[in-house]
Formats: C-alpha cells, structure tokens, sequence
C-alpha cells in the first residue's frame, strides 16, 4: 500500500504467523540470545516458564516486517513496544496494525501495532511511524 491509499483509521491486513520451537530457536540464535528460555522447550521449563518463548526484540521484527511487507516502499523510522505478557513458541500468533494517524507535510504515518496469541490476548503491543519520503 502507498501513503495515498492509507486512511486514519485503516487495519492493514493481518499476518498469521505460526511459531514452531524450531523457528524461535532459530531466530533467538541469529540474534545472539542462546539462552535456555529461547531455544529449548524443556530448558525453559526448568526455568520455570510455561514454555519457550520469543525474545521481545523478534516480537518487534516480526511486527516491523509486517509494516514493510504491507507497505514496502516505506521506512520504519521508530517503533516501540510494551510486552504485556509471554509469547510462547509451538502456537500462533496474530499480527495487527492500525493507521492512527496522517502528517500529510512529512509523507508519514502514525501506527498502532500488536501481536495477539491464540488465546486472544495482547502480548506485546507498540506504536511506529512509518516514513513515505523518498529517500535523497
């Protein structure tokens, strides 16, 4: 989508992602966070969690790639994000975004974003601004 299709108010389309154990290992491996309660189902339970979880900062990409996937000639200038609750791995998860708003002289657009698992909640949710402007 470009700036001139977006409205206020607008959902952009939703991704289901599903997050096999394989997958968050994987990923929290790349991003250098080998721990236990990333990689492995069972190392995490011996933690205590419920299960294997996703690092916050592959909540965000995740969310991020969103953005850029529905609207791939923008630029992701700032995103941030409160993690209300666990994501665990082997489920999936729903994510959303919303134009809340428009700055017409800057070609850019306010974004509230969340992540929601199969139980419905809202684990992570944030804000982003995307940037239309052509870069010089």
């Amino acid at each position: 989508m470009n700036y001139n299709e977006l409205l206020e108010g607008d959902e952009l389309p939703v991704e289901t992602l599903a997050l096999p154990s394989a997958f968050v290992g994987a990923h929290a491996t790349e991003l250098g966070m080998e721990s236990g309660r990333f990689s492995s189902r069972e190392e995490a339970r011996a933690e205590g969690l419920p299960d294997q979880i996703l690092p916050g900062v592959m909540s965000m990409g995740l969310l991020a790639r969103l953005l850029l996937r529905c609207c791939p000639q923008a630029r992701v200038t700032r995103i941030g994000t409160t993690f209300r609750g666990l994501v665990v791995a082997e489920q999936n998860a729903t994510l959303h975004a919303m134009i809340t708003e428009k700055n017409e002289p800057e070609t850019s657009c306010e974004v509230d974003l969340w992540l929601q698992t199969e139980s419905g909640e809202r684990n992570v949710v944030g804000t982003a601004t995307l940037d239309f402007r052509p870069l010089a």
